[in-house]
């Protein structure tokens, strides 16, 4: 991954697009993976 350099931003919004992730993961299966 040498070729793509992250900056501060992107990496917030990946940060930020993580936890809601995992929130919503979170929320909708207490952490098992139940669709």
């Amino acid at each position: 991954m040498d070729s793509q350099v992250i900056n501060g931003e992107d990496l917030d919004l990946l940060i930020k697009d993580f936890e809601t992730f995992l929130s919503e993961k979170t929320f909708k299966g207490g952490g098992d993976c139940d669709d």
